[in-house]
């Protein structure tokens, strides 16, 4: 049921999408989502970036020179994985099934608390990610926590906050928790 404004028009709920990468670190944005976005007001939508996958699968088949050409394997192992290949979607999904696990008690803690969550897994590289995820589920606001680099450790390991930023037209809320230093 959505909460109503005066007059009888219904509210709709402003989108929040929050990347955490699964650390404690990442999570220290959660107390100020909390704190600051009331759960009336603002669906939450908790974004896992997984690593991109490969599946096994065999090498081609080489020819074989005997008196009639046959076409082989080069090895007992490139059979098997010809026989039993694992596909990059499988090994996805598992992985898939693992990363929403990871975020269940997030979920369970910010139900009690009266916000409605949903999750979204993605693979790829984290700062398109979560861009893309933005643009494609048309949030409102992007909420994430980030380490605050400068100097040498920026240009080095780079910013992924720094990358949203840059690339998104929608309000961007980064915390940067000060005791996980």
């Amino acid at each position: 049921m959505q909460p109503q404004c005066g007059g009888g028009v219904e509210m709709t709920k402003h989108k929040v999408l929050i990347p955490v990468d699964g650390s404690e670190f990442s999570r220290q944005v959660l107390p100020y989502v909390r704190r600051l976005l009331d759960a009336e007001e603002y669906t939450l939508i908790l974004l896992r970036v997984g690593e991109p996958q490969k599946g096994i699968i065999s090498s081609p088949t080489v020819p074989v020179t005997t008196i009639a050409p046959t076409m082989t394997y080069a090895s007992s192992r490139d059979l098997d994985k010809a026989m039993h290949p694992v596909y990059e979607s499988d090994v996805e999904e598992g992985i898939r099934v693992e990363l929403l696990k990871d975020l269940h008690k997030d979920v369970v803690h910010l139900e009690e608390e009266g916000y409605q969550v949903s999750l979204v897994v993605r693979f790829g590289d984290p700062a398109h990610e979560i861009v893309a995820a933005a643009k494609d589920l048309d949030v409102d606001m992007v909420a994430m926590a980030t380490h605050g680099r400068t100097g040498l450790k920026h240009m080095v390991l780079g910013s992924v906050s720094e990358w949203v930023l840059r690339h998104l037209a929608i309000p961007v809320m980064l915390i940067r928790p000060t005791w996980m230093r």
